[in-house]
């Protein structure tokens, strides 16, 4: 931290320098010169940590603190999209099957659980259907019969 406060301290000094030599320069003949210098300058200042190898230190603090942050909201986006993409995938699969086997549908919806170990369980199918039975036992009959397959009415909302 004593060395971002240092860096900071430096621009700000450099900042005030060229302000200062932009101020009393006597032509516009110099003011490339002087800018120049001033932007060498600059650079060192910001590259004296690298120089003198204190840089590690300051990517490590950063690094740290950041990671631990943002991996934990990108974990559960990637979890949230994933499953996502599995409920369509599996919903269309389904929606083939059913039309191949001439059973009618208005929607289906797939609710399912990734577990640590990347296995999928479908852990309940909402269908919208004329022949509800139908498709119920032909969704048995594809998935198991263990999963849970609920009519979906009209007033339901799918959220």
């Amino acid at each position: 931290m004593e060395i971002i406060e240092k860096m900071a301290c430096a621009g700000c000094f450099l900042g005030i320098a060229v302000s200062a030599a932009d101020i009393i320069k006597p032509d516009d003949r110099f003011s490339t010169h002087i800018k120049m210098l001033f932007s060498v300058m600059f650079i060192l200042a910001f590259l004296s940590p690298v120089i003198n190898g204190d840089i590690p230190e300051i990517l490590q603090s950063s690094i740290s603190t950041n990671s631990e942050v943002s991996y934990t909201g990108l974990d559960n986006a990637c979890e949230n999209e994933m499953k996502r993409f599995v409920e369509k995938n599996i919903a269309r699969s389904l929606s083939e099957l059913m039309e191949r086997e001439g059973i009618t549908y208005d929607e289906i919806f797939v609710n399912v659980n990734i577990n640590e170990d990347s296995s999928i369980d479908i852990s309940e199918i909402n269908i919208k259907s004329d022949n509800f039975c139908e498709a119920e036992e032909f969704i048995k009959n594809e998935i198991g019969k263990e999963v849970l397959v609920y009519e979906k009415s009209e007033t339901e909302d799918t959220g």
